[in-house]
């Protein structure tokens, strides 16, 4: 379902794309809260970010309007995230924010820890964000079951946050291949919550490499070999 209403949105008309380059993710723990990017039409999403979808910007807000479209959600100017408020027909102008990296190691990926919140700022349904992976990552059932509800109960404009952390593993990214993440918001009729994705990080684990396995194997024959002097001593 989720890759049926994604390629619908691709092939719809009228919608815009913020893109910037892939993200070359080494071992560097990679993070992003997105307070600069402000939701307007010449706003520029971080690189590796991109969106489309409704062609409608709405600036900074806080979930007090129910005016539909892009907004950056936040507590004040200083405070930004990735947001998106469908209003009008179902199923159509909706948002898809997606990041996107490479493997920039000279060996494979075998893990993934990634960290990011699922912010809801207006209250009026069950309307969230479905999210999947991409790339080497299509299909992995661990992104696919972390899917965002949201709720009818709460106060417009003020922020319910919900922390998403999971770590992927067994996974084997050669380097150079592409992965990331892709949120769709989905839809009810009429007017939907207010929701944004914030605080978002990445880690990767990586196979060592030979030079790394040798310099180890070397340190511990030296170490092994001190111990046996110590004990003959």
């Amino acid at each position: 379902m989720k890759k049926i209403l994604f390629a619908i949105l691709l092939g719809a008309g009228g919608f815009v794309s913020h893109a910037g380059a892939q993200i070359a993710l080494t071992l560097t723990t990679y993070t992003q809260n997105f307070d600069l990017y402000d939701g307007s039409s010449t706003a520029t999403l971080p690189a590796g970010w991109t969106m489309t979808g409704s062609s409608v910007f709405k600036g900074r807000g806080t979930g007090s309007s129910n005016a539909g479209g892009i907004y950056s959600y936040g507590a004040d100017s200083s405070d930004g995230s990735l947001g998106f408020l469908h209003s009008g027909g179902t199923g159509v102008n909706l948002a898809t924010y997606a990041v996107s990296f490479t493997n920039g190691n000279s060996t494979p990926i075998t893990s993934l820890t990634i960290s990011f919140s699922y912010e809801q700022w207006r209250f009026v349904n069950a309307t969230g964000w479905d999210l999947s992976g991409t790339g080497d990552l299509a299909g992995v059932s661990a992104l696919e079951s972390l899917d965002f509800t949201g709720s009818a109960t709460g106060t417009s404009g003020s922020v319910a946050s919900t922390p998403i952390n999971v770590t992927l593993t067994g996974l084997n990214i050669a380097p150079g291949d592409s992965f990331g993440l892709s949120w769709v918001a989905n839809d009810l009729p009429s007017s939907d919550n207010g929701i944004s994705i914030d605080d978002f990080s990445i880690k990767a684990v990586a196979v060592p490499e030979p030079s790394t396995i040798a310099i180890l194997t070397v340190g511990c024959m030296f170490g092994l070999m001190h111990l046996r002097r110590r004990l003959r001593a």
